[in-house]
């Protein structure tokens, strides 16, 4: 039972992060990731569809919008559940741009509400910093905590804290992270990437905790980028996710295209 609720504990995914094993720090996933992650890459709109677990009566949906630059802003909103069960989430984040280094705060309100019982309420920020080398690593690191309940109970709950490594190698990048909730163990992802021309790239990864398999393409139209991605996690099931960016470049926190390049 631990294993499966820790799907539910996880931050919101684009469909690319999940195809990659679930990347929440060097993985360009937007309002909802590194909260350094806006100050670079390109103006971006994205929204985000998924069918968890392959639930009919279960969806998600998010839409997330970021300006990056010396100073860049993001925000995004983000609804999980169904009918009798439901969790919503809306989140601003601010960052700075260095030579060699970003840094980011995040504030995020959430939501969980249910049919016969009182809708429970929070408020988490999380910090996070990307560092930068011309050699095509990046390594990066974030905490979170949930500040408490609105209103309700003023400590501090829910612990969240991650560090990764993303490195490219010619066409290929891969991305090690390592994830840590305050109630549960460290949890390994290992994804990589592979873009053999300018248009498509192939993702996968895998999740140590709950064990979790995932696949998936990314492909670029003009002005736009498609992302799709499945991951199957045991013992839940497989989850379909697409992902629609409208924006004139890679997304926010790409490393090639904090150099101007085209992945």
């Amino acid at each position: 039972p631990c294993r499966g609720w820790a799907a539910f504990e996880r931050p919101p995914l684009d469909a690319g992060g999940a195809a990659l094993g679930g990347l929440a720090v060097v993985g360009p996933v937007g309002a909802f990731g590194n909260p350094a992650l806006p100050a670079r890459g390109t103006a971006q709109v994205r929204f985000t569809w998924a069918r968890p677990f392959g639930l009919r009566d279960l969806t998600e949906s998010q839409a997330e919008w970021w300006r990056p630059g010396p100073w860049g802003v993001a925000a995004g909103a983000r609804r999980f559940g169904l009918d009798v069960y439901q969790e919503t989430q809306a989140r601003v984040v601010l960052a700075r741009a260095g030579a060699a280094a970003s840094g980011g705060l995040g504030i995020a309100y959430r939501e969980v509400s249910g049919t016969g019982w009182a809708p429970r309420r929070s408020v988490a920020v999380d910090v996070g910093v990307r560092l930068h080398s011309e050699r095509g690593s990046v390594l990066a690191a974030t905490s979170e905590t949930v500040l408490g309940e609105v209103p309700g109970d003023p400590r501090g709950q829910g612990a969240r804290t991650a560090v990764g490594l993303e490195q490219r190698l010619g066409s290929l990048r891969v991305h090690l992270e390592a994830h840590r909730t305050e109630i549960r163990p460290v949890s390994a992802v290992l994804g990589a990437s592979w873009a053999p021309g300018s248009v498509g790239e192939l993702l996968a990864g895998v999740r140590e905790d709950p064990p979790t398999w995932s696949a998936g393409v990314r492909f670029r139209l003009p002005g736009a980028q498609i992302a799709l991605g499945t991951s199957w996690t045991h013992p839940l099931g497989r989850t379909t996710r697409i992902s629609v960016n409208l924006g004139a470049g890679p997304p926010a926190g790409d490393a090639v295209a904090q150099t101007g390049g085209i992945r």
